[in-house]
């Protein structure tokens, strides 16, 4: 269900509405502080030097899909719990 299951595939994939998408998209981009902002909702904490790096890499050709590349990530990692 994480790996390929619909729920996860909407959770990761990066909408229009939310607050993330302008950081990602036009004259407001900031990838670090999307990134930030991604591992505090996500994990409740920032991303340390490596993360950060890593996720900068992912989202440097296309931001809106290389962030639903890091959040399918971090969705299906050790430290993410899913409770039903």
């Amino acid at each position: 269900m994480m790996l390929n299951g619909k729920l996860t595939h909407e959770a990761a994939r990066v909408g229009p509405y939310e607050s993330v998408y302008p950081l990602l998209k036009g004259t407001g981009q900031d990838l670090p502080q999307a990134i930030r902002e991604t591992y505090l909702s996500l994990f409740t904490r920032e991303p340390n030097d490596e993360e950060m790096k890593e996720g900068l890499s992912l989202l440097k050709d296309s931001p809106v899909e290389g962030m639903a590349d890091l959040r399918w990530a971090m969705l299906n990692s050790h430290e993410f719990k899913f409770i039903p």
